[in-house]
């Protein structure tokens, strides 16, 4: 028989499995809407990656390390760390855990159908870096969102500096251009997971960190959603896990 141990130790025990429950297993609640059919739930918790997400032209800068999805953004690489999962309504909630192991910039893009482009595009996108959120929508037409990018590709390879939008420009509503639409400072620490959920109803957005809030509204998100992005940039790398991904209803009657 096993002697007894001391209470202090039981204690320090209880402490430390209630802490790893609340950054990893404390589940946000929705603010503005009501969750509704599963779409996906993803865990990574095969050796393989699983097909439910798509790796696109970055494969290599994906894979399955403890059971969650791990993602590199490398200096110089050739395509920039992006996939995507196909998740197709009207409204929806994303949820998921993320751990930063090197300092990065994670983007969650919700693409959907709009009305300039006769299809799908890129709608609005959620920023988390270690020390901010951030919401932005991408706006202007399809040919300007051409040009746009092949000027930007231009000048990277020339190493010049990237060209600025000009007041005219920004007037023209063809004009590409991702227009922020709202940021708060966070402390999101490396090497802990976080807890994130995202929801988007009609224009309104909320995205919920670790508690923290941040909201916007935007002005061409009210359409049906086809697929949401994962992308990572400024050389960093995290750990994704719990991925859940539901339609939704807007809250009525105070939430009722």
């Amino acid at each position: 028989m096993h002697p007894a141990l001391p209470a202090s130790f039981l204690r320090i025990g209880l402490v430390s499995v209630l802490s790893a429950v609340s950054l990893h297993g404390e589940e946000l609640r929705p603010l503005i809407t009501k969750t509704g059919k599963v779409l996906v739930s993803e865990d990574f918790s095969g050796a393989e990656m699983p097909k439910v997400f798509r790796t696109l032209e970055s494969a290599a800068s994906f894979s399955i390390v403890e059971g969650a999805l791990q993602a590199v953004s490398r200096a110089g690489q050739k395509q920039s760390t992006h996939g995507v999962i196909v998740a197709k309504a009207h409204d929806l909630t994303i949820s998921f855990a993320v751990k930063f192991t090197k300092p990065g910039a994670l983007y969650i893009g919700v693409d959907g159908y709009k009305e300039s482009y006769k299809g799908n595009t890129h709608l609005v996108r959620f920023e988390l870096t270690p020390e901010r959120m951030a919401w932005d929508q991408h706006r202007g037409g399809p040919e300007s969102k051409h040009a746009v990018g092949e000027a930007m590709k231009a000048a990277r390879a020339a190493k010049q500096e990237l060209p600025k939008a000009t007041a005219e420009q920004l007037a023209d509503p063809t004009f590409f251009r991702i227009e922020g639409l709202a940021s708060k400072e966070i402390k999101c620490a490396l090497d802990e997971w976080h807890e994130v959920m995202i929801e988007v109803s009609g224009n309104e957005l909320v995205a919920q960190v670790d508690g923290e809030k941040l909201t916007a509204t935007a002005a061409e998100a009210d359409s049906m959603k086809s697929r949401i992005g994962f992308g990572l940039t400024q050389r960093g790398t995290v750990l994704i896990d719990r991925v859940r991904i539901y339609e939704n209803t807007p809250l009525k009657d105070g939430g009722k």
